[in-house]
């Protein structure tokens, strides 16, 4: 991860309820005068009861974008992938 990446992950971090980062990796931040974008992918987790069974990720659902409370006057919009 580059130092851009480190800072938008930290400022995030701060930000965004810490939960998020336990479940889901920052992807992808694209800011510009009127928003604020943060692509979310579900991490590769599986459940304590499944840990004994082979278990396989089919890819990623198609993405929901929810909007989130407006930051320094820009649209903030999580796009967010779960696992199939």
């Amino acid at each position: 991860m580059d130092s851009t990446k480190d800072h938008y992950t930290l400022l995030l971090q701060a930000i965004l309820p810490e939960e998020i980062f336990s479940y889901f990796e920052i992807t992808q931040v694209i800011i510009d005068e009127n928003r604020l974008d943060v692509h979310l992918d579900e991490l590769h987790q599986f459940p304590e009861e499944f840990s004994s069974e082979k278990l396989t990720s089919k890819g990623f659902q198609s993405a929901v974008v929810i909007q989130d409370y407006p930051i320094r006057e820009r649209m903030v919009y999580l796009h967010v992938r779960k696992r199939k």
